[in-house]
């Protein structure tokens, strides 16, 4: 049990989130070190660790999805003021803790970085704190979602009107970015503005809807392990051979990016290979404990500890990217143990979970 509270621990989950952060951070911080099997781990990260954060959508939807249609079920309604203020208390703090920090440490003005990550419009308005832009993402989907279920609310049954509109918005999404593309939006606009992504949010909820509503078509789906495994082969293939900021890549590869992602959750979810070797994904799933800290501080971290390491006269590759990876652990860790998992006591005072659920 999660801090004694409503939400117990699922380990599978948590290997999935330290997948997702260890692809995120290769994106920012992997570098060539000329240490053959370094550089081999290192190269998934490097060459396509942008879509960790498609896998970290989806791992969202999916949780997200699952607490809000479980407690509108037990309880027939949804209280959108209470959700909202959950995911309020649960992500606000880190990040406020972080620009804090970044205003007495940083070297560049706060006009650039303030109001933009504090209004949750970083990824419409130019920050110079750049990485935090999915975090937009995720805060205005979560508000697109309570207004939905909000207005759903003297329906008896959603459950048709939600299976048809998400595969609406999978299907819509490709044909915004598309024609955001035809009429001039860049690719920066296409990864990170919320229309162009919502799809991968909206796939996540998807999975959550079928586990509820149609728990044997969910379990068909977690079985059909041959079909995740050869989506996942060709996904990757496919984001090796088409860059993000590519017509191709910034277009349908988002979609690419999230369909492997769901499959890699469906294979991992509740998987009898991550229970039974416990011990050897322990490492993995500690680092997806620590995941949304690590998230928020990584970049500062690892910039941090490269200026560091300067001033010794450390500059070698084979040493800098190993110690990027240790110092935005480290902070991590510190950040969860300090505000993270304090202030998730809070909420769960503050506002209690109506439903049990596994994160």
């Amino acid at each position: 049990m999660q801090d004694g509270r409503a939400f117990d621990r699922d380990q599978s989950l948590d290997v999935v989130r330290g997948i997702a952060i260890l692809l995120a951070m290769g994106w920012h911080l992997n570098a060539y070190t000329g240490l053959p099997l370094l550089d081999w781990l290192l190269q998934p990260g490097r060459s396509f660790g942008w879509a960790g954060v498609d896998l970290f959508f989806v791992l969202s939807g999916f949780l997200i999805g699952g607490i809000v249609l479980k407690e509108r079920e037990v309880s027939g309604r949804f209280d959108a003021g209470r959700f909202l203020g959950r995911r309020a208390i649960r992500l606000w703090p880190v990040v406020w803790v972080f620009l804090a920090a970044q205003l007495v440490l940083a070297d560049k003005s706060w006009t650039t970085f303030l109001f933009q990550n504090l209004l949750h419009v970083q990824n419409y308005w130019v920050s110079s704190i750049s990485h935090l832009w999915s975090l937009a993402v995720e805060e205005h989907f979560y508000v697109i979602l309570a207004v939905v279920f909000l207005l759903m609310n003297s329906l008896r049954d959603i459950t048709r009107w939600m299976f048809w509109g998400l595969l609406g918005v999978i299907a819509i999404a490709p044909l915004l970015r598309a024609g955001g593309l035809l009429f001039g939006a860049d690719y920066q606009a296409l990864q990170w503005q919320t229309q162009y992504r919502v799809d991968a949010l909206a796939c996540g909820v998807l999975l959550s809807l079928v586990k509820l509503k149609w728990p044997d078509a969910f379990r068909a789906l977690q079985k059909a392990w041959p079909l995740h495994v050869v989506i996942i082969g060709a996904g990757v293939a496919f984001l090796l051979l088409f860059e993000k900021d590519s017509e191709l890549g910034a277009t349908f590869g988002f979609t690419v990016a999230y369909l492997v992602s769901a499959s890699l959750l469906l294979l991992i979810y509740k998987s009898e290979i991550i229970r039974r070797g416990g011990l050897f994904f322990r490492p993995l799933s500690l680092i997806g404990l620590y995941s949304y800290s690590m998230y928020v501080w990584h970049m500062a971290a690892s910039n941090l500890a490269v200026k560091l390491a300067a001033k010794v006269g450390l500059v070698s590759p084979a040493i800098i990217v190993p110690l990027k990876y240790g110092a935005a652990i480290g902070v991590a860790m510190m950040a969860y143990y300090a505000v993270e998992k304090p202030v998730m006591r809070l909420r769960d005072k503050i506002f209690p979970a109506k439903v049990h659920v596994s994160v």
